[in-house]
């Protein structure tokens, strides 16, 4: 059983004004932390549970842990370190396994245990911006904001002991699963930026033509100085018609976890190109990497807004965007990490690996270190689509609004050289793919919902969509056999469909009580089921598809 909890306090003082006609200022200071503690109780901890199950005759025909014998041929077993009981706890109770209820209640508490994990992140910071219009133009003023901003970040968390105890037999930790390392690891972010928005040209009292930028300085305390910018601009050629283009540098920034994640060890079987081939049990060290550079982002979007007069309240929007990431963070397998080092299985061979492959002094593999790196791309395009319309009907009025989405491509490049690494991943719609490949998103996607407000009464519905897909785009269902062979490939469509309604009760001034009842995925249906790696079927991803069911909350929501 799993129990979490995780308070929060945060502290914010501000202080804003104005000044001349236009120009406003603001300063601001902060600090948030919270505070998460996780457990999970009756949590088996191997070496003891293997040291349970292994029993001896002892002493007037008892029967004992083999671990707590001293007959020299058990001692010669249990003091060796590959035993799978080695390491387990002092008093080690014998368990039987064959029949209901034959383990007992010592035994149960000695094979099982509390695994704790408690961590808290904290945010300093501190921000000053100004804004105004320092001139005009011959079309109208020009709007600029600028503004500075200093940021601290930290995570510090501890674990259980039994959670960092590594044996050979169970080098990730002493549960059966889980293990949280201790992390501790922060960094700061100092940022300046400028913003504008230029008329130039006026029509109908409206900017028919203007122009926008943006520009952005940041300094990481791990990583250095990047810059980011964004440059747009809007055309009104006639009345219910605008046109819009945007191009701009983003950036994503690594977190505390991939940049400080602490050592966590695992166990993968590797063919060792550096010691003649051999097929060896290789010791993966997974853990974060402080050197770590922010992802980067180039991205073009294009749309068209139109609001016909001869239909009043109707909008509808197109938008197109083509985006390109380099340097995406991921990680790689300990045999992809030999792969780069020696140029072998068709990877491009990269000598900057070899620092990550470690040996003992015999040139046998002591262990690989399998940490973040900047080594992926990502290339995706499609269309956004969204119609709304409003109008009054009867006493009331109602709203429709369709919010859609046509994803063109989602190209991953895992960045190890091979072509096959290389998949446009649109239409794949499974939780971690076949074999844990990347994920892929649906080729299209929707939303659908209408409202009508009368007085104190507002009802809703709405229509979610996913569209179909498949298991793994690079899969065929005609060879079976093969590893990428799947029966059937393709996950249908799906529909959800929510309610709610509402009444205000009091609605006056700041005085306001509000009943509520909202009933989501009302026809209660179910996530495709995919089965990941083969074995343990489980519900899909929470990105697309609704994890829960049926579920109804109500409640009462009130301010004074």
């Amino acid at each position: 059983m799993s129990l979490s909890s995780c308070p929060e306090k945060r502290h914010h003082l501000s202080f804003s004004g104005k000044f001349g006609d236009s120009w406003k200022w603001n300063v601001a200071a902060g600090y948030g932390r919270t505070n998460n503690h996780s457990q999970i109780v009756n949590h088996l901890i191997s070496a003891n549970w293997k040291a349970a199950q292994d029993a001896v005759v002892g002493p007037n025909n008892s029967i004992i842990c083999r671990i707590n014998s001293t007959n020299p041929a058990d001692v010669a077993i249990t003091s060796n370190p590959s035993y799978a009981g080695f390491g387990a706890s002092a008093g080690c109770v014998p368990v039987n396994v064959f029949g209901p209820n034959s383990i007992s209640s010592a035994a149960a508490a000695y094979v099982m245990g509390t695994q704790t994990f408690d961590f808290h992140t904290g945010q300093t910071f501190a921000d000053a911006s100004l804004s105004g219009e320092p001139f005009s133009t011959w079309a109208g003023p020009v709007a600029v904001s600028s503004g500075i901003e200093f940021r601290r970040e930290s995570l510090v968390g501890n674990s259980d002991p039994i959670s960092n105890r590594s044996t050979l037999a169970f080098p990730s930790g002493g549960f059966n699963y889980g293990n949280p390392k201790p992390i501790n690891g922060h960094y700061n972010v100092k940022e300046g930026y400028i913003e504008a928005a230029v008329p130039l040209l006026e029509s109908h009292g409206t900017d028919a033509i203007a122009l926008n930028g943006a520009a952005r300085l940041t300094d990481y305390s791990t990583s250095g100085t990047v810059t980011t910018w964004k440059v747009g601009g809007t055309v009104k050629p006639i009345d219910g018609v605008m046109l819009r283009v945007t191009r701009s540098r983003d950036i994503r920034a690594p977190n505390i976890n991939e940049l400080f994640l602490s050592t966590q060890t695992f166990v993968e079987g590797v063919t060792d190109y550096g010691n003649g081939n051999a097929s060896v049990q290789a010791v993966r060290l997974v853990q974060g990497n402080p050197t770590l550079k922010p992802e980067r982002a180039d991205t073009f979007t294009a749309g068209v807004t139109l609001q016909p007069a001869v239909v009043p309240g109707l909008r509808i929007a197109v938008d197109y965007y083509n985006i390109k990431v380099g340097g995406v963070i991921g990680s790689l397998t300990a045999q992809q990490i030999l792969n780069f080092c020696y140029g072998q299985a068709g990877f491009n061979k990269d000598a900057s690996y070899c620092n990550f492959v470690n040996r003992n002094a015999d040139g046998s593999l002591k262990n690989v270190v399998a940490t973040n790196f900047n080594l992926q791309s990502l290339k995706t395009r499609g269309l956004d689509l969204e119609v709304a319309y409003s109008r009054s009907l009867g006493s009331g009025r109602i709203g429709l609004r369709f919010l859609g989405n046509a994803l063109g491509a989602l190209i991953i490049d895992q960045g190890t050289g091979l072509a096959s690494a290389v998949v446009n991943r649109a239409g794949e719609v499974s939780q971690n793919g076949f074999n844990r490949v990347p994920n892929g998103s649906p080729k299209w996607r929707h939303t659908f919902n209408v409202t009508y407000s009368r007085g104190p009464l507002d009802v809703f519905g709405q229509w979610r969509y996913v569209g179909a897909g498949v298991y793994d785009v690079t899969a065929q269902s005609t060879t079976p056999g093969v590893a990428n062979y799947i029966e059937n490939n393709r996950i249908a469509s799906v529909s959800y469909f929510d309610l709610a309604v509402s009444y205000k009760v009091i609605a006056t001034g700041s005085k306001k009580v509000e009943l509520f009842l909202r009933g989501d995925n009302i026809l209660d249906k179910a996530p495709p089921i995919v089965v990941q790696g083969g074995i343990n079927p489980i519900a899909n991803s929470g990105s697309f598809y609704d994890l829960v069911g049926a579920r109804v909350t109500g409640g009462v929501r009130f301010s004074y």
